[in-house]
């Protein structure tokens, strides 16, 4: 389990894209929970995209859905 905490917003995206890395590389999972609940419509695209696991509010994704995170307009990271 690897735990990253950043305080710099801008440091952020690289740190969703090292996640996405890190889990293609490992064939592991990363788990991304939300500001506010996710909408029906990403969590499709997210589904669409790679192995998406919902539970509440977070969700737990593969590198493929990762990916599709890192490029989503709505992509956040917190801290």
């Amino acid at each position: 389990m690897l735990h990253i905490f950043v305080s710099d917003l801008a440091g952020r995206p690289v740190l969703g894209k090292l996640a996405q890395r890190i889990a293609e590389r490992t064939q592991g999972w990363v788990f991304v929970e939300f500001q506010a609940p996710p909408s029906a419509s990403l969590l499709g695209q997210l589904e669409t995209a790679g192995r998406c696991i919902r539970v509440n509010d977070y969700v737990y994704l593969d590198s493929s859905a990762m990916a599709a995170w890192n490029a989503h307009p709505d992509f956040h990271v917190l801290k």
